[in-house]
């Protein structure tokens, strides 16, 4: 029999584990039940893929975001290990052909989103030959968790198909509460193990910035990233092109990410980012997950994280590589106002029943019917429909899933389907009449064998490939193909899918679970005053702060490279002399903060006004300083 070691080199090529890995894997291939908290990049995933390589059977690995999914099973096929996915995006041919192979053994880990677990009316899994089940982002479970998903619940139904076979349940972040909520929801046997790294990251210096030149400072920040790379994150999509666009405009080099682009472009932007072609990407909070880039110094906030886990999820993409890096959290009127506005927009239960009739108009479902109707949910135009808050709709989208009526799967693509729909006659008039289509059309036939008898799924990439264009300007072609009624064509639909749980009753008839939601959004409110308290709490050491809200009785000492840490007036004056000595050209105090990071930027302005009243140095024009 393989070791784990021996597994990893030929698999992965690495000479050795991460911290807790081999005792995660040798306590998994023991039996027993394991809770591993790992750090963002830790390497949750090679906790459960090297014991999946060493069973006989199979490994079912849970994961909340389809994207995720399909970037772990490519992943895998790359390395020559057999992985597949099952997710609501899949045709139902394709879902039963993965769960042949599954039952044959053919694959080692089968990928499957939570919400499969819900739909389905038969439990499909239990004829499964599984040896391991992996619970990914299993924080999602617990209601008192920040990502409470109600169809990690119904991941019960699979403990009892699998009584005795070891569970891994895997979280970057936990609470006690969660913890608790973890092992009692999936049923732990007697003999788990827990497994738990502190947040500590001893070369992550935190600062928290509260100063109204906030854009300036970002761009001194960035212009002095030097090599590496840096993350920007901002709540609003319209704000990342527009900061992105500003970046560049002043000499950065910056991309921008949300989720609201297409799939193509949205890989297109990681890609990039990844190769270090562009060393700066602005995006939403949908960027980030499951990519591993050991070289990202910066990591900054714009707006106001929601909680104190999404907070430390994101900064943790710094500093992978060991080497000093930064997080850099700006605190304006805005930014604050802003995380009250979405504390407060949270919906009474009138609105979520106004919503759940706007749901049911728009797909057209009659009353007593569209049970187990799969749709594609475009958020933006539903708001432009209804003239909706954004934060609202979301939060109500959420009580509904937590109400049972409805189930959310992010990220989910649909394929291409395409067919020929003349005869073959037909189709060699069309191509001499227009010979602008020849090419394209000759293509198609040439890889796509049953073209003119069926619909079949059409491989959009290879196809731009062949035709050395874009999936872009492809779609748009066989579009334009179709209104000359010579080819039936569907496009892919990307975003969220929507399926409707219940037949649709009377909004009046809507059950809710009360205290359920009390709990859940009075720990939202109570996480959203947490992350105010943190960003404006200028004596306890950020690192220590954060470290202590996971685990109270985390006693770490201070991490000495926060801003609060450096809280000394004395240092701070004798790096601005240093500073202004060196410096050729007066300098604002957002040059002087962005060139002294982490050096606490309130202690800052203090150092320059007594330097200024003790007229060491003086302001000139444009409240600058020199010597």
């Amino acid at each position: 029999m393989l070791s784990p070691l021996t597994v990893l080199k030929r698999y992965w090529g690495y000479e050795s584990f991460r911290p807790l890995q081999r005792e995660i894997i040798d306590a998994v291939l023991e039996g027993k039940d394991v809770l591993g908290i790992l750090p963002t990049g830790g390497g949750k995933s090679i906790t459960y893929q090297v014991p999946a390589l060493l069973k006989d059977g199979i490994t079912i690995v849970v994961s909340p975001l389809v994207a995720l999914m399909n970037d772990q099973v490519h992943n895998l096929q790359k390395r020559g290990i057999p992985a597949a996915a099952l997710h609501a995006g899949q045709s139902s041919r394709k879902r039963a052909e993965i769960l042949y192979k599954a039952y044959h053994r053919e694959i080692k880990l089968l990928y499957v989103s939570p919400e499969r677990f819900v739909v389905s009316g038969e439990p499909w899994y239990a004829t499964l030959p599984v040896d391991l089940i992996a619970i990914d982002e299993a924080h999602c479970i617990s209601q008192w968790g920040h990502d409470f998903r109600p169809a990690y619940k119904k991941l019960t139904l699979l403990r009892e198909a699998f009584p005795d076979v070891p569970v891994i349940a895997l979280t970057a972040t936990a609470t006690p509460h969660v913890k608790q909520d973890i092992i009692e929801t999936l049923k732990f046997r007697e003999g788990y193990k827990i497994f738990e790294t502190s947040v500590y990251k001893p070369n992550l210096s935190i600062s928290v910035i509260n100063a109204p030149w906030w854009y300036e400072h970002l761009l001194l920040v960035l212009r002095n990233l030097g090599e590496g790379s840096a993350l920007v994150y901002t709540r609003s999509r319209a704000k990342t092109e527009e900061l992105a666009t500003w970046l560049n405009k002043y000499g950065v080099k910056a991309d921008f990410y949300h989720a609201g682009l297409a799939w193509e472009e949205r890989k297109q932007k990681q890609d990039m980012w990844l190769k270090g072609e562009v060393p700066v990407m602005v995006c939403t909070t949908a960027f980030g997950m499951g990519i591993d880039k050991p070289d990202v110094r910066i990591v900054m906030h714009i707006d106001m994280p929601e909680d104190p886990e999404s907070y430390l999820q994101e900064i943790g993409r710094a500093g992978r590589d060991g080497k000093r890096s930064y997080a850099i959290l700006y605190v304006t009127k805005e930014s604050v106002s802003g995380l009250n506005r979405k504390m407060e927009s949270i919906p009474d239960l009138n609105t979520v029943r106004k919503i759940y009739d706007y749901l049911c108009a728009y797909f057209q479902i009659p009353y007593g019917e569209g049970k187990g109707k799969m749709v594609i949910f475009n958020y933006n135009k539903f708001i432009t429909r209804f003239n909706l808050n954004p934060f609202t709709l979301l939060e109500a989208l959420k009580i509904l899933n937590i109400a049972g009526y409805i189930e959310i799967e992010d990220e989910v693509r649909t394929r291409p389907y395409i067919r020929i729909i003349t005869t073959r006659e037909g189709l060699y008039k069309f191509r001499v009449e227009y010979p602008r289509w020849d090419r394209l059309l000759d293509t198609l036939v040439r890889l796509n064998p049953g073209i003119m008898e069926r619909m079949i799924p059409l491989n959009i990439r290879a196809l731009a490939r062949a035709m050395n264009s874009t999936p872009e300007e492809i779609n748009e072609s066989l579009i334009h193909l179709s209104k000359y009624g010579i080819i039936e064509y569907v496009p892919p639909k990307e975003g969220t899918m929507l399926v409707f749980l219940k037949e649709r009753v009377k909004s009046e008839n809507l059950k809710f679970p009360v205290e359920d939601l009390r709990r859940i959004y009075g720990f939202k409110k109570k996480r959203a005053r947490w992350m105010l308290h943190f960003a404006t709490e200028l004596k306890t050491c950020r690192m220590k702060h954060l470290a202590q809200y996971f685990n109270p009785d985390d006693n770490i000492e201070k991490c000495g490279i926060c801003d609060n840490c450096l809280n000394d007036i004395l240092t701070a004056k004798r790096h601005i002399l240093k500073l202004l000595k060196q410096s050729k050209k007066p300098l604002s105090a957002a040059h002087i903060s962005a060139l002294l990071i982490p050096l606490n930027n309130d202690v800052i302005s203090t150092a320059l006004e007594q330097l200024v009243a003790d007229g060491m140095i003086k302001v000139v024009k444009g409240r600058n300083f020199t010597l």
